[in-house]
């Protein structure tokens, strides 16, 4: 009886350990922002600087990011989908004047 309750702790601590990963983390220069698919291109500043698209409708976003924009996105990838859980923009575009901008 006592190695059952053994087995099923260690299967209970293995299941919530695998499902416990951290997100990625990339940062980036904001290529487009599409506001009503609520989907973000982001040109990866790590070589070869891919660009990428990630979903952003469920994520904490500190600022609207706009094309230019430098921005460090944390998400999780499923299925080929890129989900943001956190997008924070690091600087703003250089046009003062762009939709998303402090000023």
């Amino acid at each position: 009886m006592r190695s059952l309750a053994l087995i099923c702790a260690a299967v209970a601590v293995s299941l919530a350990l695998a499902g416990c990963h951290p997100p990625q983390v990339v940062q980036g220069t904001v290529v487009a922002y599409d506001e009503s698919a609520q989907v973000l291109v982001l040109r990866d500043e790590a070589p070869p600087n891919a660009e990428l698209e990630y979903s952003i409708g469920d994520a904490k976003v500190n600022a609207t990011p706009a094309a230019g924009d430098v921005v460090r996105i944390a998400y999780y990838e499923e299925g080929g989908t890129r989900r943001a859980t956190r997008v924070m923009r690091i600087s703003q575009a250089a046009d003062k004047g762009q939709a998303g901008s402090a000023h």
